[in-house]
């Protein structure tokens, strides 16, 4: 079994709906995606406990509201081709995968 790493890490931003989409256009079947609770409780699609590394801003996870995460840029750091690419909730991740297969 091959699985995708935070979907296709190396083709996309990780965690992101394009890393998934990435992975199913590679044919990977299964992905491996990381789940941490906003400010306001709502699962989001993230790995770090912070949002600095793979966005343009500041701050722990856990204490940004789902408004505040939606308004990051999380593509651009990986290129410019995904500027403007969103942390994804858990249910928008999951419905984007039933469309995707």
């Amino acid at each position: 079994m091959i699985t995708g790493h935070r979907g296709a890490a190396a083709l996309a931003p990780e965690n992101t709906l394009s890393a998934i989409q990435k992975a199913v256009e590679s044919g990977i079947e299964w992905v491996e995606i990381d789940t941490q609770l906003s400010a306001d409780n709502i699962p989001v699609i993230v790995h770090d406990k912070t949002v600095k590394r793979c966005s343009n801003g500041k701050g722990c996870v856990g204490e940004l509201t789902l408004a505040e995460l939606k308004a990051l840029d999380v593509g651009s750091w990986f290129s410019n081709e995904f500027a403007g690419e969103t942390i994804p909730t858990l249910e928008e991740t999951l419905l984007a995968c039933k469309k995707m297969v």
